[in-house]
C-alpha cells in the first residue's frame, strides 16, 4: 500500500480526484465554512472530490468512498504511468513509483504537499501539514451533490484550463457552458480554484499521459 507519510512532511494524508463524467470534468464546491463574504459578493472555493484517508484504508479505497459519499457515484480510477509530485505551486517533478511502493494499487496522477489553513465546524482556523494524492477516475453513475458537498460543477476541459487563482463570476462560467447542480447560491457568487483543482490547473500541461 502506498504510504505517503514516508514521502511527505508527516501531515494528514488526503485524496483528490480529477473526475470525468460523460466527457466532462466534475468539481465540488467547498464547504460553506470556507466561503468568504465580501462587499462585491461571496467567494466560494472549487475543489476536487475527495477527503481524508481513514486508518487502514488504501488511497484507492479512500477515493472510491469519497466519490460515493460526495456524489453518489462509483469511481473507476485510472492508472497513471508516473506521478507528478508538487512541493509548492512552483516546483513539480516526475516520480516513478515502483511496484513495491504501490502494492497493487494504481498510481496517483499528482501528489501535492504544503501547509494549509483548515477550519473546524465552528469556523476556527488552524494550520496543518497536508499531503494529497490526486487520482484520475471515471464516474459511472450520474453524480449528484450530497449533504457533504453544497454543489457540483460540470465543465469542459478547455474551460477548466482557462481558470486561474483569481475568482471568476459564476454567471460567466454558466455562459461558457458550465453546468451547476446543487443548493441555491447567494447572488454575485464568484468561484476560486483551491486545493487539488488549483494544482491540476497550474500543472495541467505537465500531467502524465495527458491527451
Amino acid at each position: 500500500m502506498l504510504d505517503l507519510q514516508s514521502y511527505g512532511p508527516g501531515g494528514r494524508v488526503s485524496t483528490g480526484l480529477l473526475a470525468w463524467y460523460q466527457g466532462r470534468l466534475v468539481w465540488a464546491l467547498g464547504h460553506q465554512k470556507y466561503w468568504e463574504t465580501r462587499p462585491e459578493g461571496t467567494i466560494i472555493p472549487v475543489v476536487g472530490i475527495g477527503g481524508w484517508q481513514e486508518p487502514g484504508e488504501t488511497l484507492i479505497g479512500a477515493v472510491r468512498r469519497q466519490a460515493l459519499e460526495e456524489t453518489g457515484a462509483r469511481a473507476i480510477p485510472v492508472h497513471a504511468p508516473w506521478t507528478l509530485w508538487c512541493r509548492g505551486e512552483d516546483e513539480a517533478s516526475r516520480v516513478e513509483l515502483d511496484n513495491e511502493a504501490l502494492d497493487g494499487e494504481q498510481a496517483p496522477l499528482l501528489v501535492w504537499q504544503q501547509q494549509v489553513t483548515l477550519r473546524r465546524d465552528d469556523s476556527a482556523s488552524y494550520q496543518r501539514d497536508y499531503i494529497n494524492a490526486v487520482y484520475e477516475a471515471v464516474l459511472v453513475d450520474n453524480p449528484q451533490a450530497s449533504a457533504e458537498v453544497p454543489g457540483l460543477l460540470f465543465t469542459e476541459a478547455r474551460v477548466f484550463q482557462g481558470l486561474g487563482v483569481e475568482p471568476v463570476p459564476l454567471e460567466k462560467l454558466l455562459a461558457d457552458g458550465v453546468d451547476y447542480h446543487g443548493a441555491a447560491l447567494p447572488p454575485g457568487v464568484r468561484l476560486r480554484l483551491q486545493g487539488s483543482a488549483r494544482y491540476l490547473a497550474r500543472f495541467w500541461g505537465e500531467l502524465p499521459g495527458w491527451r
